[in-house]
């Protein structure tokens, strides 16, 4: 198996977009039958992490200037510790809310 930073830089070289991006979309591992760990990722700029599908989306531990998440849908969705200088909280719609 390849080391983690030769996975790193073979991205870098060969998934970087027009604007200079490492562009990681459309990924499909609905033929692999574990689960996909993207833990511990650091970036200089911004790390865009959108409409995924899966069973579980475990979203633990994440710090930043701007955390931003813009549209959830699932049967439950579980937000257990939030800490910041402002929380947004608009648009939920569920059966119950519990706080």
């Amino acid at each position: 198996m390849k080391g983690i930073n030769e996975i790193r830089d073979y991205l870098v070289k060969h998934r970087t977009d027009e604007d200079g991006d490492l562009d990681l979309s459309d990924l499909d591992f609905r033929e692999f039958d574990g689960d996909i760990v993207l833990d511990k990722m650091k970036s200089k700029q911004s790390i865009i992490n959108s409409r995924q599908q899966a069973k579980k989306i475990w979203n633990n531990g994440q710090e930043a200037d701007k955390i931003s998440n813009s549209f959830q849908e699932a049967k439950e969705i579980r937000n257990t510790y939030q800490k910041a200088k402002k929380i947004w909280n608009y648009g939920q719609k569920a059966e119950e809310i519990v706080k």
